[in-house]
């Protein structure tokens, strides 16, 4: 009978020890303090650049990863002298407290370790109690059995209060002395060691006199223990104590929104961002805000990024307050989509040449243009007539671009935008049309950057590329912003989105600085650096871009209103662009592109037409051009023609053949001719017919200048109530010849040399046609409205 009670005794406090056992094991949550976090960013030398709060309105950082040395040093000797030694608890501090309180009849003293300070931080402080302080000893015990001493050291650090909505060492280091934790003074350690015993009583800046006393103690302590020396105590104690808080750094707030969106669960942001750019950018961003805020233009960005490693090195995604009034300064306008105006035209330009429509010399027509209803207009308001490509480029002239557009054609190049991560063509090529190349699309400045950035990476890798692999398929990968992101590894290819000849001549016009003074003044932007850099404003005055690009970097600045108001004078070349150049001064000098030599080859091109020399060409120049300039077709602008003794233009049927001269000569088509004469005094007209020949009916001698085939024009009413004429115009090869005016098949009249005419009108359609004495004709349709 005993031997059962016995057996079944040890079974029963077997089990028992089974239930404590696990009972034990399970006292520890997990995690042990389930708090929100702020949210940090650190610059790639590990300086905080911006703070967001935790959701529960605190500012507690995330568990640090190591304490200083002076801090561990103060709060040890000041909150539990044995804490090494102890297994949670220290029997002695409890008895001492005990015997205190009981003399005392109050609560003096708790007695309590660090362990388990720990474990009631995690419960929230609840009221005390002798029960409470029972299971702070059971559960201290725990703790001490699953953590080692330096990471229960860290918990306690990491959660105590300091004061305020101030939780955690490394909140109260940089809120009370704006420095991080390893950087504190003896005093400042000490300062910070006795805060939590009571931060709510003593408040820096409020009861100063209750704190000092406090930080003195200890720091004499430690004089008494040998731990820091007279000479250290006497400077301590001189230490003033902080009187307020201190605002945590709020440098890179975009780019901290943007990854916290980005990654969610994560609270500590490592990022690539150079906090010298940082800084300085933003202080360069203002000063620019400044003066343009008198013109109600509020917001800016600036991006950074280093092309040899696609790392962001700035990050400003709009500008601060102004003077404490707040004009949308929380958008991130690096990640908004707005109006590309003419930042795009480059990518068409290097598209074109790889397509073999244009070298970087060939000329573009710029006349008066009408295409289903879109009518492009240069922002200077004139016509050039006839502009070569890369100029056209510089000058950032719009009818060049959209006429381009349309022989490359905008689906191919809607697509090929796509394919190196323009991300905000989320329509087809039908909806954007033409207006793609001057503001119908959106991107953003991320996406710009990285696009310019991957130009400049396709030329930096073309040199060390195999000769039968001369692309990396990962050139337009998106741009790094932190640490722990890596690029993908170089991984060459046969076929490139751009090639690297295409690339080199882009950026070879756009280093040019012609700029016309009507669209700013460039002359302030010439320095000795050579940047590749491109303007852009989008219609209605709404957004200046500016976009640079040197071999280590790519600079993308941004300007305007981001609630989308559109401002007189906000225009890229006058807005942006200073801007960028500023940034490019706070960027090390460095050397120019590499010819990529591979995908080049030397040629001959006619000297006016820029196009390669045919036989009818007369002037010629020996000129580099990429590999795929083969492709383009040879000079069409320059005639050969004959010409008798009085140098009339003749033929074969009007003059003996072996007593004609032959010439060759520059020709424009008329309408080009007419307004490149505006410009132009060297160009040459073609010389008059002689009286008894004709001109071959494949040659075009007339045009109707004005209006434009497809117009539609609104003539408003006189100040009397009268309606205005409309005056036509038209150009003709011989200037002495006679036009006959139509219209709607009623003759107007005739003109001579300065070809004018006034016409009475009726609203609506219209068809109008003109004739020399020689039959040539032109009929164009347009409508009033």
């Amino acid at each position: 009978m005993l031997k059962t009670f016995l057996q079944h005794k040890k079974k029963l406090f077997t089990l028992l020890l089974a239930v404590w056992g696990i009972h034990f094991y399970m006292l520890l949550p997990t995690p042990l303090f389930n708090t929100a976090y702020s949210k940090l960013l650190f610059s790639n030398d590990n300086k905080i650049l911006s703070v967001l709060i935790a959701s529960d309105e605190q500012w507690r950082f995330p568990l640090t990863d190591k304490l200083s040395d002076k801090y561990k040093t103060c709060v040890i000797n000041f909150e539990d002298e044995k804490f090494y030694y102890h297994p949670g608890i220290n029997p002695l501090s409890i008895a001492r407290a005990t015997v205190q309180n009981i003399k005392n009849k109050r609560v003096k003293s708790g007695g309590s370790t660090i362990t388990m300070q720990v474990i009631r931080l995690s419960k929230n402080n609840p009221p005390r109690s002798i029960w409470e302080k029972l299971k702070e000893v059971y559960v201290a015990i725990r703790l001490e059995c699953s953590y080692s001493k330096e990471e229960i050291l860290n918990l306690y650090a990491s959660n105590a209060p300091f004061g305020g909505n101030i939780v955690g060492i490394t909140a109260a280091g940089w809120k009370y002395f704006g420095r991080p934790l390893h950087e504190l003074s003896w005093a400042e350690a000490a300062t910070l060691a006795v805060l939590p015993n009571s931060p709510s009583l003593i408040f820096p800046g409020k009861n100063n006199h209750l704190l000092k006393l406090k930080r003195d103690r200890l720091l004499q302590k430690l004089v008494t223990k040998a731990i820091i020396d007279q000479q250290t105590y006497s400077l301590a104690i001189d230490e003033p104590l902080p009187s307020h808080f201190i605002d945590f750094p709020n440098k890179a707030s975009h780019a901290l929104v943007y990854l916290k969106q980005k990654y969610p669960l994560q609270h500590i942001f490592k990022s690539t961002l150079n906090s010298n750019l940082q800084y300085r950018g933003n202080a360069l961003l203002k000063r620019y805000a400044d003066e343009y805020a008198q013109n109600h233009i509020y917001n800016g960005a600036i991006l950074i990024i280093d092309n040899r490693t696609q790392q962001v090195l700035s990050y400003i995604g709009n500008t601060t307050a102004n003077n404490g009034i707040y004009h949308e300064n929380y958008v991130d306008v690096i990640q908004a989509p707005r109006s590309t105006g003419s930042i795009l035209k480059p990518f068409l330009h290097a598209a074109a040449i790889d397509d073999g429509l244009i070298l970087n010399t060939t000329i573009l027509p710029d006349i008066p243009t009408i295409i289903q209803g879109f009518a492009p207009k240069n922002y200077t308001k004139s016509f050039e007539g006839a502009v070569k490509a890369n100029t056209a480029l510089a000058r950032s002239l719009n009818i060049p671009a959209v006429l381009l557009l349309k022989e490359y054609g905008y689906p191919l190049f809607h697509d090929k935008m796509k394919k190196v991560g323009l991300s905000t063509l989320t329509h087809n090529a039908d909806h954007y049309g033409l207006s793609l190349i001057l503001g119908g699309a959106e991107a953003t400045l991320w996406d710009l950057g990285k696009l310019y950035s991957g130009m400049a990476k396709t030329l930096n890798h073309f040199e060390k590329a195999p000769l039968n692999k001369s692309y990396d398929a990962n050139e337009y990968q998106a741009p790094l912003l932190l640490k722990t992101e890596k690029g993908l590894e170089l991984n060459f290819k046969t076929q490139a989105y751009f090639s690297a000849s295409a690339i080199f001549e882009t950026f070879e016009s756009l280093l040019e600085l012609n700029r016309p003074t009507e669209e700013g003044d460039w002359r302030q932007f010439e320095n000795s650096k050579k940047i590749a850099w491109k303007t852009g404003t989008s219609h209605g005055f709404r957004d200046a871009w500016a976009v640079g690009v040197t071999p280590n970097y790519t600079v993308a600045v941004w300007i305007g209103n981001a609630s989308g108001e559109g401002r007189p004078g906000l225009v890229g070349v006058s807005k942006a662009a200073p801007v960028l150049f500023s940034v490019f001064n706070l960027l090390p000098n460095e050397l120019w592109f590499k010819a990529p030599n591979r995908e080049l080859f030397t040629t001959t091109i006619c000297r006016q037409s820029g196009q390669k020399s045919g036989e009818n060409c007369s002037e010629i120049d020996s000129v580099t051009i990429s590999t795929h300039g083969k492709q383009t077709k040879l000079c069409s602008y320059c005639k050969t023609f004959f010409v008798n003794e009085k140098g009339l233009q003749v033929n074969s049927s009007c003059y003996p053949v072996a007593k004609m001269k032959q010439q060759k000569q520059f020709v424009l088509p008329p309408i080009q001719e007419w307004y490149y004469l505006q410009k132009s005094a060297n160009y040459t007209r073609l010389p008059l017919y002689d009286k008894h020949c004709t001109p071959n009916e494949s040659e075009i001698v007339l045009n109707i200048i004005y209006p434009y085939d497809g117009a539609k024009i609104y003539i408003p009413r006189q100040l009397e109530g009268e309606r205005s004429t409309l005056i036509c115009d038209a150009t003709h090869k011989n200037k002495h010849s006679k036009i006959y005016w139509h219209l709607n098949d009623v003759y107007l009249g005739e003109t001579t040399n300065q070809h004018h005419m006034a016409i009475e009108y009726k609203k609506g359609k219209q068809l109008l046609m003109i004739v020399d004495e020689n039959g040539n004709q032109e009929i164009i349709k347009f409508e009033i409205l």
